[in-house]
């Protein structure tokens, strides 16, 4: 399901022509901290869920049905390279993201509810005392109106109205206008609840961080993952170490510790000596940017971005300590 956030996206307009959506995502990860992409074609239409670290879902809805997750932010991407899609990008709020990255899994739980029954009043007050977290999705007038009502565990967290012939000086809230509209027009609600899947839950308990004793931990594992990766993309036929030895050449102007030749840093069998006089966070920070130079060379910054949640969550404490971003 499709639901766009309320409000005037922070940019809008954009054509995906001109954009390298990774890039693009990546910006405004650093830029916003969380929020979402909407693209939309005479086709197509998605979404890309995004916070500080993390691309946390996406939906497509094309002519061949609905994709969720990972799957929908490949085609997504693949999509924008081969067709024109306007893109408008909104700001969520850090404490409201992995609400809005679950709606997608919504599962409706009341259908077809009718004012004959029941007012929307009632049907409020009936998802408040359930604790509902997901939404009520109200049509008014034979579809003609609609909106929608959230709730995150039984507490109201925002609504919107659609109605086409809204005065734009009734200053009544969005809530008041779908009461008064269903009481006078009728309508169907049909609820549906989102389950927050824990690894999209910022609340989720993580690992311990690694051992303070083991500074380049974080790095090894980080390495070992896109090592795998790379590994497994069959088609590219590169050899790991020497892309990543070319890469390290590239940039022995700005990093003198990475020269290939000589023995500053040299990761082996996935572990990593450094005998180098640089600091560890110097040393971190340009091994990474080496690997998100490399990924996005290769058109894999979507998947190494899909694989890192584990990493994330056991190196939260040295991600932070050494300002790491992928």
């Amino acid at each position: 399901m499709i639901i766009i956030p309320k409000g005037k996206p922070v940019v809008e307009n954009l054509n995906s022509f001109y954009l390298v959506i990774n890039k693009m995502i990546e910006h405004f990860q650093g830029e916003l901290g969380s929020g979402c992409v909407h693209f939309s074609s005479a086709s197509d239409e998605a979404l890309i869920f995004f916070d500080k670290d993390d691309l946390l879902n996406g939906v497509l809805k094309s002519s061949k049905g609905e994709t969720i997750g990972d799957p929908a932010i490949t085609q997504i991407i693949k999509l924008s390279d081969i067709q024109n899609f306007r893109i408008d990008i909104y700001k969520i709020e850090s404490d409201k993201i992995y609400f809005w990255a679950n709606i997608p899994y919504a599962k409706k739980i009341h259908s077809n509810l009718s004012t004959q029954f029941t007012d929307l009043k009632k049907l409020i007050k009936n998802m408040i005392s359930e604790k509902l977290t997901g939404f009520i999705d109200i049509s008014i007038n034979n579809g003609k109106e609609g909106g929608f009502i959230f709730f995150s565990n039984g507490e109201l967290v925002g609504e919107f109205y659609s109605g086409t012939n809204r005065d734009p000086n009734n200053q009544k809230k969005d809530l008041e206008l779908l009461i008064e509209e269903t009481t006078s027009k009728g309508g169907v609600f049909n609820v549906s609840g989102i389950p927050l899947k824990p690894e999209k839950n910022k609340f989720k308990a993580v690992e311990p961080a690694a051992d303070s004793s083991e500074p380049f931990a974080v790095l090894e594992e980080l390495l070992t993952i896109f090592e795998t990766i790379i590994f497994s993309q069959k088609k590219l036929r590169i050899d790991f170490n020497s892309t990543l030895k070319k890469k390290f050449l590239e940039k022995v102007s700005k990093y003198e510790f990475l020269d290939p030749f000589s023995t500053d840093f040299r990761y082996v069998n996935k572990k990593i000596s450094y005998s180098g006089k640089s600091n560890i966070k110097e040393v971190i920070n340009g091994v990474v940017e080496c690997i998100r130079e490399i990924a996005n060379d290769l058109n894999l910054l979507t998947i190494l971005f899909s694989q890192l949640k584990p990493w994330y969550q056991k190196f939260d404490h040295e991600i932070k300590r050494f300002n790491i971003h992928i």
